[in-house]
């Protein structure tokens, strides 16, 4: 599902989000 690692998930919870959500779309 998501390629971002857990370490980088608590250094920016926010940004985590954002990027999965674009992943998702295929981005």
């Amino acid at each position: 599902m998501a390629r971002t690692p857990l370490l980088e998930q608590s250094e920016l919870p926010d940004d985590y989000q954002y990027l999965l959500g674009e992943d998702a779309m295929g981005e």
